[in-house]
């Protein structure tokens, strides 16, 4: 006949291990409720981060915000430290011809000039020249039979307008050294083998700045006007004039100064 185990001895095992199960279930729910964010209320404060964190972060994100020191930022532009305006200045030139087959002109002259503001300026300026016979005058005459279209110049005077556009600066070793560019264009008298004839000139310079009060730089302009030589017709003259200024500024002073 069948034999029956004991009333109960199957069942404990089995109602132990559901317990154990439920009390594991249990503890994982309270383990992964304590690692939630407690719920936001509203009107609460919220929680700040740490300053120095904050600050760290501004300064990694946002170089040029409020978290840079002022002293570390680099500025990009500079204000224009030396001034034209209102102020006369002197030049001293020499010149020479660049463009005269027949006839090289050297000379040298002056100018007096009064900036009405920086980009522009009035220039009276007046220059002598000496005129140099070149060998293509003989080649011309006695080889060739050539006509001499060129002619001698003996000053140039007048009356320009000067417009400084460009404006900058160099490192020179330890220093700043300042420079502009300038244009120019007035009317003049020509001296040539007509007499005083009417001209013009068309020209551009650069001058740098040593001091407050002295520049010097280059300087090239075109003189035009009408003349002839003896028997030949009358032709355009357009001597290409080359100078070497050196200019001396009255009353000496920065920028910074007239502020």
């Amino acid at each position: 006949m069948p034999v029956f185990p004991p009333e109960g001895r199957g069942f404990r095992p089995r109602f132990l291990g559901l317990v154990g199960l439920a009390l594991g279930c249990c503890l994982s729910g309270v383990a992964a409720a304590q690692d939630m964010p407690p719920p936001l209320v509203e009107g609460a404060p919220q929680a700040q981060p740490p300053p120095n964190a904050a600050a760290a972060e501004s300064e990694t994100t946002n170089p040029g915000g409020a978290g840079v020191n002022l002293k570390d930022r680099v500025k990009s532009v500079q204000p224009k430290s030396f001034r034209m305006a209102h102020r006369l200045s002197v030049t001293l030139d020499g010149t020479a011809s660049l463009n005269d087959a027949f006839f090289q002109k050297w000379g040298g002259g002056g100018q007096v000039a009064f900036a009405l503001s920086d980009p522009f300026a009035l220039d009276l300026h007046f220059d002598y020249y000496g005129n140099q016979e070149t060998e293509n005058v003989v080649v011309a005459k006695q080889v060739l039979s050539s006509q001499l279209y060129a002619t001698r110049l003996r000053f140039l005077g007048g009356l320009d307008l000067v417009w400084t556009p460009i404006y900058g600066k160099v490192a020179a070793g330890n220093s700043i050294v300042h420079f502009d560019l300038y244009v120019l264009v007035g009317a003049d008298a020509a001296d040539g083998e007509q007499g005083v004839l009417p001209a013009g000139d068309l020209g551009l310079g650069e001058r740098v700045f040593f001091t407050d009060w002295f520049s010097a730089g280059v300087e090239a302009r075109y003189a035009l006007y009408v003349d002839h030589a003896a028997g030949e017709p009358s032709m355009l003259q357009k001597s290409l004039l080359a100078s070497a200024v050196a200019t001396f500024w009255i009353p000496s002073g920065s920028a910074e100064e007239s502020k």
